[in-house]
């Protein structure tokens, strides 16, 4: 009788989309924003701050609050502000690499970095992931067996609540992978817009790649963003990389010619992170995040892994996501998602969305969801009508 429910709401026009990567609307604090933004302007040198050129590396209040907030021991010099982690990873890719140059990304892998890949010209190679991120195993025999003139210049890979598995890395696992790109020659983009939504909201935030590098010879750029922390419209983040790494991109093209980054919405931030209110958005976001985990997790358990043996996911650990499996060659999800679409009322992003060849690879057989987007209603209902999906696409029905 359930099942008839859910069946018979899928035939309405509205699509409960599973696969949208945006946090809910109800978590975007725009009074907050506002109340920061009365503060800010009343600020003596309001006008000069929030309207004018500033310095290559950011709004200098901003930098400062940036590293109380989240990096203590932060390198003086070691912060940029950027317009958010897709322009830094450009920016990144811009001034450190050449076309032809080869980057190991995970796999799966956020896919939309595979558009900036292809912008720079870059030749993309996947390394496997594990229950704990990229498996460094694997990324080591690959670059033992890799001559010297085929190595990456650069590996990219989402550390803590990866995009589109939820795992998280070990810290002997950081360490390990910046020790191995220091022994092989490559720079590490880690993109860590998840760092600080971890789970549960209990336990305390994973630390970042960059605290593991070496001054004397630096490989790792920490890409960071207050699109997951406070809303994707600030368009605002930062990257943290030793110091001659922030010169090197403070004297390109970008900076030199428009100067720092985002100078008005850098005041009403920097608002936010002395005032505090950030930092609660954050506790609040876990909190609700870990919740919407847990209701996803027992709605997955409850309605889609009896159907068939062998479908699996890994419990996120931080992130939005969670990335489900079926058994491999057992059923392809890019159509699956039109069946879901077009019969149930139900949307997802297909696995090989999430590989840097396409379809036709493993990743055909998986899945990624987003916890974020849907309030825990629709997170329900919308397990329930990908249920009776898998259950036609089996012929379970």
């Amino acid at each position: 009788m359930a099942d008839q429910s859910v069946l018979g709401r899928a035939t309405a026009p509205d699509v409960i989309n599973l696969g949208k990567g945006h946090p809910h609307r109800s978590l975007l604090d725009l009074e907050s924003v506002c109340a920061a933004f009365s503060r800010a302007v009343q600020r003596p040198d309001a006008a000069m701050n929030m309207m004018q050129y500033g310095p290559g590396e950011g709004n200098a209040d901003m930098l400062k609050s940036i590293r109380q907030c989240f990096h203590p021991n932060a390198p003086s010099g070691s912060l940029l502000v950027t317009n958010g982690s897709g322009q830094a990873l450009d920016l990144v890719c811009c001034l450190f690499s050449q076309p032809g140059d080869v980057i190991f990304v995970d796999s799966p892998s956020y896919f939309l970095a595979f558009f900036t890949f292809k912008d720079h010209r870059l030749v993309v190679r996947d390394v496997p992931t594990g229950k704990h991120g990229m498996d460094l195993d694997a990324l080591e025999v690959t670059l033992k067996e890799t001559t010297p003139d085929k190595r990456p210049k650069l590996l990219y890979t989402v550390p803590v609540g990866n995009n589109p598995n939820g795992t998280s890395m070990t810290v002997p696992q950081m360490q390990r992978l910046v020790a191995l790109s220091r022994d092989y020659g490559f720079k590490i983009i880690a993109d860590e817009v998840y760092r600080f939504l971890t789970f549960p909201e209990t336990e305390p935030t994973l630390p970042s790649l960059f605290e593991f590098d070496d001054p004397a010879n630096p490989t790792v750029f920490s890409l960071n963003s207050f699109s997951k922390l406070l809303g994707p419209g600030v368009r605002l983040g930062w990257i943290h990389t030793a110091p001659s790494h922030v010169e090197k991109m403070c004297s390109g093209g970008l900076l030199l010619s428009g100067g720092g980054l985002n100078p008005f919405t850098s005041e009403i931030v920097n608002e936010m992170l002395e005032g505090g209110e950030q930092l609660r958005i954050i506790a609040h976001l876990r909190k609700t995040y870990t919740s919407n985990v847990a209701v996803m997790c027992d709605a997955l358990d409850k309605h889609v892994l009896p159907l068939k043996p062998g479908i699996t996911y890994n419990r996120p650990t931080g992130g939005f996501f969670l990335w489900l499996e079926f058994p491999p060659n057992s059923i392809d999800t890019w159509e699956l998602n039109e069946l879901a679409q077009t019969k149930f009322g139900v949307s997802f992003f297909p696995g090989a969305k999430f590989s840097s060849t396409g379809r036709g690879t493993r990743l055909d057989s998986a899945l990624r969801i987003c916890f974020a987007y849907l309030d825990q209603a629709q997170i329900v209902e919308g397990v329930q009508r990908l249920s009776l999906a898998v259950k036609e696409a089996y012929s379970l029905v």
